[in-house]
């Protein structure tokens, strides 16, 4: 069983460290209660959604201590490991100044200005997610080609393929 759920930054903003995004030594104790009681949190309320949508219950662990392998990530988890502000999982902020005509043309590609022959790739390029990390690529790829229509390029992939 795997349960995945989002988790605002602030509950956890207290035991961060701006310069190491890593948790106090003496904070880590109270950090780490906190962290367990959330997670224990978390699997009672799977398990009883679970339980309510027909599972058998005598098959799903009492409490997350009896199951075989139990670990938890916060937003600070996310931050120390991915880089990403306030443990965001998508990295860049979505918001309207990001998504806007202007900022979307010019600040989001995949070429670097600053330093000639430096190409990025991934969501940040576009969009967030596995479509937009998709994006990211073809538009990375056209770049580097030459041809930045994403449609066109896999046209070039079907030609050359035939």
């Amino acid at each position: 069983l795997q349960i995945i759920c989002e988790a605002p930054y602030e509950p956890f903003a207290d035991w961060d460290n701006p310069k190491t995004h890593k948790v106090d030594r003496n904070n880590k104790q109270e950090y780490q209660s906190f962290k367990d009681a959330f997670a224990q949190k978390m699997y009672a309320r799977a398990r009883d959604l679970l339980i309510a949508a027909g599972a058998a219950s005598d098959k799903l662990p009492l409490r997350l201590e009896d199951t075989a392998v139990a670990e938890m990530g916060t937003p600070l988890t996310m931050e120390r490991y991915l880089a990403t502000e306030h443990g965001a999982v998508y990295a860049l902020d979505h918001n309207m100044i990001r998504f806007g005509a202007k900022t979307f043309l010019t600040q989001l590609r995949p070429d670097s200005t600053l330093l000639p022959g430096l190409y990025f790739t991934g969501q940040d390029v576009s969009t967030c997610g596995l479509a937009g990390a998709m994006l990211g690529g073809y538009m990375c790829a056209g770049k580097i080609l030459g041809n930045p229509n994403p449609s066109a390029l896999v046209q070039e992939v079907k030609k050359s393929q035939a």
